[in-house]
């Protein structure tokens, strides 16, 4: 999971920062030589909360598969 905070207070603020999210994991994740990933798939937002100083907090599923060694087709 992925938390999102915000420094602005409303529901603007939260969605405005999950829409960056959203569109930053769209570009591809280079990662170190003998690693791929092979899946990126976003489960969306499970929970959006209310912090006590008025700014909301969010929390986002996504998986992840990276590969690293072999490949063999089957």
């Amino acid at each position: 999971v992925i938390h999102v905070h915000t420094e602005g207070k409303g529901s603007v603020a939260i969605f405005d920062a999950i829409h960056k999210l959203e569109e930053a994991l769209t570009e591809d994740i280079e990662l170190p030589d003998g690693y791929e990933m092979i899946l990126q798939v976003p489960n969306g937002v499970s929970q959006i909360l209310n912090e006590e100083d008025g700014t909301k907090h969010a929390i986002i599923g996504y998986d992840f598969v990276v590969f690293s060694g072999y490949k063999v087709k089957i």
